[in-house]
């Protein structure tokens, strides 16, 4: 990642910048985790979100370049003052990039994609957004308890089933139970999400039905349907609702 130059700055803006960095470089993902903590979509949250650097020099590589390529954005469209065209990098500029350097990773692994609300069941993505509460707060299942819906620029959460007391709230990152088998799943996981999955789906292995509506079912599978089918009914009201 970017080095910052410690033998540019005068003696207090050298303590700023400092400051600046340690905030969010110093990576603390169990901020908000107390009983008594709370969270804020502030750039705190953001930064102290599940992270992954990259250990490949190519991705690490990749990463850097995408830093110096938005920070050259930000100084063509005047971000910068009184920055005059070279090729080095003057010491504001190697903050932002250190800082950007930082955001990649976490972007990354804690987006959300945003639908386009007049499309048939929000079945049409438009772009990807992070919302850091949302991605703070709920881990993954293949199971999920909640279901989520577009609003304008804001995600909307709600109760996909029935949750039990103390029952973890769960969003789902992609793959569902439904639709991928176990060890998909899993594999998807590790490699894009970097997390072994432990849900109850993949630890009891749970596979997708080719015939749901089969009296063969297994009983426990029966109830996994239609636990399945109250969810999608619920994703579609909260769809109609908003």
């Amino acid at each position: 990642s970017w080095s910052l130059s410690l033998d540019k700055y005068p003696p207090m803006c050298l303590l700023n910048a400092i400051f600046q960095l340690s905030m969010f470089v110093e990576h603390t993902p169990c901020t908000g985790s107390g009983a008594e903590d709370s969270l804020g979509s502030d750039y705190t949250t953001l930064f102290n979100l599940a992270r992954h650097i990259p250990e490949d020099p190519a991705k690490l590589l990749e990463v850097n370049i995408v830093s110096l390529v938005f920070v050259r954005m930000l100084e063509a469209v005047g971000y910068f003052s009184e920055c005059e065209d070279q090729i080095l990098l003057t010491s504001d500029q190697e903050i932002v990039a250190e800082l950007i350097s930082v955001l990649v990773p976490v972007i990354n692994v804690n987006t959300h994609p945003l639908h386009d609300g007049s499309s048939e069941n929000q079945n049409k993505t438009v772009c990807a957004a992070v919302y850091p509460v949302i991605a703070a707060l709920f881990n993954h299942s293949c199971d999920p308890s909640l279901v989520r819906a577009t609003w304008g620029d804001r995600l909307v959460l709600a109760a996909g089933r029935d949750i039990q007391k103390e029952e973890e709230l769960t969003d789902m990152y992609t793959v569902h139970w439904t639709e991928y088998e176990t060890e998909e799943r899993k594999e998807y996981l590790e490699r894009v999400f970097h997390f072994p999955c432990c849900c109850t789906a993949c630890v009891e292995g749970w596979e997708p039905v080719e015939d749901d509506r089969s009296t063969k079912l297994d009983l426990r599978v029966q109830r996994r349907l239609a636990a399945h089918s109250m969810r999608e009914q619920a994703e579609h009201r909260l769809m109609y609702f908003i």
